[in-house]
C-alpha cells in the first residue's frame, strides 16, 4: 500500500531492502534530483512551521530513499527500530513543494498517530487501514490551511475524509441508523473505525492504500522521544537560520 493508493497488492522488492530499492528500476537522474530538492525543501520549512513533523521523520527514518518500487510515497519498518521513507520521484515531481509538504506531513502524522504499532488484527482490516488515512488526512487539511487533497495530473490524491463521511452518512441513513456530527466522527481515529464499522457497506478500498499500514511496528521507546525532541530543537535553530536562504530558492507548485 503507498500514499493515495487504494487496496493491498505484494510490494515488487523487500521494502526494507535499501539496496534493492534504489536498484529496482532507477528513476532519470535528474527527476531524482528535483525530488530529493523538494523533499529537502519541505522538511526545511516544517521546521519553521510545524517542527514536530520534520523531527519524527528525522529521527526515525535515518534513510530516505527515492525509488520507483512504490508509486507514491510511504514509511515501512526497517526491522532495527527505524523507519524508511520511500519516496516515488516521478510522484513528488508532479506534486509540487505544495503537494510533497502533504504526503510528508500525511506519513509523520502515521508516525506520530503510532498505527504502526496497532494490533495486527487491526492493520489487517481494510476498515482500519482506511480509518487511519481519514484521520490523518483530515489533520493534514486543518494544519497546513488546505482546502482540498494534492492534485497530480488535475486529480486529488489521497482519501477525502468529507467524501468518506458522506458515504458513511448515506450508508447508516439508507438503513434506518443515526449518522454522528462530521466533528464527532473524524475527532479520534478509533472514532472513525468504530463508526464505519457501523455501516452495511464501508468504503473500504479496492486498489491500493498505505504500504506503511502492513509493514509492522516502529517503537516509541524513550530513545526515540528522546531523539524526537533534541531533533525538533536542532531543526527549529537550523531552520531559523537557514530558512530565508531556502526559502528564496523554493517556490510552491
Amino acid at each position: 500500500m503507498g500514499y493515495g493508493e487504494r487496496g493491498r497488492r505484494a510490494p515488487v522488492v523487500d521494502l526494507a531492502d535499501r539496496r534493492a530499492l534504489e536498484a529496482y528500476r532507477p528513476a532519470d537522474p535528474a527527476v531524482v534530483e528535483e525530488a530529493r530538492r523538494l523533499k529537502e525543501a519541505a522538511l526545511l520549512d516544517f521546521g519553521l512551521t510545524e517542527s514536530a513533523v520534520a523531527s519524527w521523520l528525522y529521527a526515525k527514518c535515518h534513510h530516505q530513499i527515492p525509488t520507483t518500487a512504490v508509486d507514491t510515497a510511504a514509511v515501512v519498518a526497517s526491522g532495527d527500530g527505524t523507519c524508511l521513507l520511500l519516496y516515488n520521484p516521478d510522484f513528488f515531481v508532479g506534486l509540487g513543494l505544495a503537494g510533497v509538504k502533504f504526503v510528508l506531513f500525511h506519513e509523520a502524522r502515521h508516525l506520530v498517530h503510532r498505527h504502526l504499532l496497532a494490533d495486527p488484527e487491526l492493520r489487517d482490516d481494510p476498515v482500519f487501514t482506511l480509518a487511519a488515512e481519514v484521520a490523518v488526512n483530515h489533520v493534514a487539511l486543518i494544519r497546513l490551511g488546505r482546502e482540498e487533497l494534492p492534485l497530480l495530473d488535475g486529480r486529488p490524491t489521497g482519501v477525502d475524509p468529507r467524501k468518506v463521511y458522506d458515504a458513511y452518512t448515506e450508508d447508516l441513513t439508507a438503513h434506518g441508523l443515526e449518522p454522528v456530527t462530521y466533528e464527532t466522527f473524524i475527532a479520534t481515529d478509533m472514532g472513525v473505525y468504530a463508526e464505519l464499522k457501523r455501516m452495511r457497506h464501508p468504503p473500504v478500498p479496492d486498489e491500493r492504500l498505505c504500504v506503511h499500514m502492513v509493514a509492522g511496528a516502529v517503537p516509541a521507546d524513550q530513545e526515540t522521544i528522546d531523539a524526537v525532541t533534541s531533533s525538533a530543537l536542532l531543526n527549529s535553530l537550523l531552520a531559523a537560520r537557514r530558512g530565508n536562504r531556502a526559502r528564496s530558492g523554493s517556490c510552491w507548485s
